[in-house]
């Protein structure tokens, strides 16, 4: 079963049905390459600042305040811990020669003081 072979008229067809294809497809191109191009209009009202900002409750600039306060109370905790912790690491220093037990207190106390330091002298934001 071999199938029939094609007559001029069915190629000129199907030459035909592609051309249209190809012009519609081109068309599509065109019409989507316009759409993406063109900017949408935005237009903000002109009292749209003072509207959000009358939707800021107040209890967040009393809660601002408050968190600096707190800020504040953090870092003398921070200061007072690097305290107890230098004068731990001084009391343990004669143990640590005889024990691992001690040696390794020492490298945790040694390792927490770093980090405490280490976050104190990080600059926050305000």
């Amino acid at each position: 079963m071999h199938p029939e072979p094609l007559t001029q008229h069915d190629l000129e067809r199907i030459e035909r049905e592609a051309a249209e294809r190809e012009l519609a497809e081109s068309a599509l191109d065109l019409r989507i390459a316009h759409a993406l191009e063109q900017a949408p209009h935005v237009r903000i009202p002109d009292d749209f600042a003072a509207r959000v900002t009358a939707r800021i409750p107040a209890s967040t600039v009393r809660l601002r305040t408050a968190r600096i306060q707190v800020r504040r109370v953090g870092y003398a905790v921070t200061a007072a811990c690097l305290v107890a912790l230098a004068i731990a690491m001084l009391a343990l220093a004669p143990h640590t020669a005889h024990s691992s037990f001690y040696l390794a207190l020492q490298w945790t106390l040694a390792a927490q003081f770093c980090l405490l330091a280490a976050w104190l002298a990080v600059p926050r934001r305000r």
